[in-house]
């Protein structure tokens, strides 16, 4: 499914006209610049723009027409990606390739930095640049660095979530398995690339899709009922035990679709606990939460309110739906 949002002659500078785009971000620097990215294309072939609003001209301008970009390929390969700007300014942006509009084509997991705005990528492995766009292929300056490997037909969602710790290492979040979906975190410590699998689902799956579970439960296109949504995490340093807590927000069919949580006090240990923080459930929402709340004051505050969701071919065929009058901020009580 493509979503669309107008937003007119935003990048008015070159004469370029976002008025059709899709997956729309906005991140403001630490020295006040606005950065906006977005996707433009459609699904299976699409590639991620960057533009910046610069605070003392009053302009915007074109930072890359192409940050990740497949489209040039046999056959095409598109970007589906999540950022996360860090407390040191540095971008963390980590995507999968889709190699048609089937969301079983998702695969992989890719990783580049930038510590300037968005000009300059690099690769965790050794720090050099990329030469951009950055590709699917395998060699070259412009290859896309896979941090961890993921086949097509595992059920891994398009986009979820990322964070990072005080040291700026990256923490990326998504959900993939078969036939049983689970929560992951895949980050780098420091030194290398690991994943901590944080839920133990029992759910087959993919009998959704086939009773004999030979169809990944993620196939097809639309937009589908998923048992679990796409998750949110937040991590901080404790002083006394040296080590990162992690706390990661989610919602799952099996805990009746409340709001619940996952933490750790070590995320090296791969030891997760769960608990509630709602007492009624919340349908298909998915997290969201006060980021610079977190990163300025290390305050937990979710966004909350019941949720459905729109038929458009896929699962989903329960039309508009009514939404709830209570919308809830929840504050969260880590210690």
């Amino acid at each position: 499914m493509t979503r669309q949002t107008m937003i007119g002659s935003i990048h008015g500078s070159s004469g370029s006209q976002e008025n059709s785009v899709t997956y729309v971000e906005f991140y403001r620097m630490p020295g006040g610049n606005l950065l906006f990215t977005y996707r433009q294309g459609g699904s299976g072939s699409g590639y991620m723009v960057l533009n910046r609003w610069n605070v003392t001209t009053k302009t915007w301008s074109r930072v890359h027409t192409r940050v990740v970009d497949g489209s040039m390929m046999n056959p095409q390969h598109s970007p589906y990606w999540q950022l996360y700007l860090d407390v040191h300014g540095t971008l963390h942006l980590s995507w999968v390739f889709r190699r048609t509009s089937d969301v079983r084509t998702n695969a992989h997991m890719y990783y580049a930095y930038s510590e300037d705005e968005g000009v300059t990528w690099r690769r965790k492995s050794n720090g050099s640049a990329y030469t951009l766009p950055i590709t699917p292929r395998t060699t070259g300056n412009d290859a896309a660095e896979k941090v961890w490997d993921i086949p097509e037909d595992s059920n891994l969602m398009n986009q979820t979530n990322m964070t990072a710790d005080k040291d700026g290492n990256p923490y990326i979040l998504t959900y993939f398995g078969r036939p049983t979906m689970q929560y992951r975190v895949i980050y780098h410590d420091g030194t290398e690339w690991k994943i901590s699998q944080v839920s133990n689902r029992t759910t087959n799956d993919d009998a959704v899709r086939n009773p004999n579970g030979t169809v990944p439960f993620l196939s097809g296109g639309g937009t589908m009922r998923v048992p679990i949504a796409r998750p949110r995490m937040v991590t901080r340093y404790n002083e006394t035990s040296g080590k990162t807590e992690a706390y990661f927000i989610f919602r799952c069919d099996e805990r009746d679709a409340k709001v619940s949580m996952y933490s750790t006090q070590d995320i090296s240990t791969n030891v997760w606990t769960v608990r509630d923080l709602t007492n009624f459930t919340v349908n298909l929402w998915e997290p969201s939460h006060d980021t610079e709340l977190w990163k300025n004051h290390g305050k937990l505050h979710l966004f909350v309110q019941y949720t459905d969701g729109l038929g458009d071919g896929g699962d989903l065929n329960t039309g508009a739906g009514t939404p709830t009058a209570e919308a809830y901020c929840l504050e969260v009580g880590l210690d």
